[in-house]
């Protein structure tokens, strides 16, 4: 928990980190039935973190060593990108392992209905939830072809970065705006999970990945975007 503060508040670099993630690990094997897929993706984005210089900027250390809390001296990107690519196999591989007929037509996408029908998941009691049963096959539905078509997502990233090369395939990804769409069904989703069911940290796990999916130059621009709206 110190470490994870310390992290937080841009002290300690890569070695605090390193320490953090072997502390984390030898708190959660010793008892491997009590934690979850949350368990993994935070082991393996304190990992990210020990490769990246995450404490470049926005971090007491930035406020120690410039004077000021924002330095724009570039740093590698490819830790972000393992960030996305971690994203996209946490949900690819999750939706590839949901071999239930309940997801699928055959079951009549029932997944989700009977899932917040069970004690051991759902916050509160869900009976109440009967009638809106068709509600509850729509969001199975969506999230599961949302789940598997997850690797897409590297496909509409790399087409927005060559956005200026021709191809009929590249327009029309960027003309759906794909990480958007994506983005929002994520975080409605999560949110969704977090609000209806037992699910520990996940939630916020998973979310903290979002961040990767933008540019430095695109945090940059929304930052000045409120300062703007602020100001007026």
């Amino acid at each position: 928990m110190i470490g994870g503060v310390l992290l937080a508040l841009g002290i300690g670099g890569r070695p605090l980190t390193f320490v953090t993630l072997q502390l984390f690990l030898a708190v959660t094997d010793i008892n491997t039935q009590a934690g979850g897929s949350y368990d993994e993706l935070l082991g393996n984005a304190l990992w990210l973190l020990v490769l990246a210089r995450a404490d470049q900027t926005l971090s007491i250390r930035c406020r120690l060593r410039t004077g000021r809390w924002n330095d724009p001296t570039p740093v590698a990107a490819w830790p972000r990108y393992l960030g996305i690519f971690q994203l996209v196999l946490a949900y690819g591989s999750t939706g590839l392992q949901k071999l239930s007929a309940h997801w699928t037509p055959i079951g009549g996408y029932s997944a989700i209905y009977y899932i917040l029908q069970q004690p051991s998941w759902h916050r509160f009691d869900m009976t109440w939830l009967a009638p809106y049963y068709p509600l509850t096959q729509l969001a199975t539905a969506l999230s599961w072809f949302w789940e598997v078509s997850a690797p897409l997502l590297l496909l509409a990233l790399y087409y927005r970065h060559t956005a200026d090369r021709p191809g009929r395939l590249r327009a029309l990804f960027n003309r759906l705006r794909w990480r958007e769409g994506f983005v929002l069904i994520g975080v409605g989703l999560h949110l969704s999970v977090f609000a209806l069911m037992e699910v520990g940290p996940f939630t916020w796990v998973t979310l903290a990945f979002y961040l990767c999916l933008y540019d430095p130059e695109e945090w940059q621009q929304g930052w000045v975007w409120i300062l703007d709206r602020l100001e007026r």
